[in-house]
Order: C-alpha cells, then structure tokens, then sequence
C-alpha cells in the first residue's frame, strides 16, 4: 500500500472515530437534557399534589373545629 494512501485511510479512520465520539457526546447530553427535563416535571407535579393534599387537610381540620 503506497504511503500516501495509508495516510489517506488512517486520516479518514481517525474521522470517522472523532466523528463517532462527538455523536455519542451530544446524544449523552441530549439524554441528561430529557432527564433534566423530566426531573423538573415529576418536582412540579409533585409540589403540586403535595400542596392540595395539605390544602384539603388544614380545610377539613378547619371544618371539624
């Protein structure tokens, strides 16, 4: 094989590698975004269900007196 094409083949090798891991770079981020993302939904879901639950306790606490 003549020099200059194993340099060729070795140089698209290596592209291809620095392409792979930059793909599984962003997909990892996008991923932990969606995570985050999610996260954030379930922490505001349950607030929310939290505090009703509290609101109807004080209002029949209140009601009984």
């Amino acid at each position: 094989m003549p020099a200059n094409q194993q340099l060729d083949t070795t140089y698209m090798l290596a592209a291809k590698e620095w392409n792979d891991a930059q793909q599984k770079v962003v997909e990892s981020l996008q991923q932990s975004q969606e995570t985050s993302a999610e996260s954030w939904l379930y922490l505001a879901v349950t607030l929310v269900a939290v505090s009703l639950l509290l609101a109807l306790y004080l209002h029949f606490r209140h009601n009984r007196r």
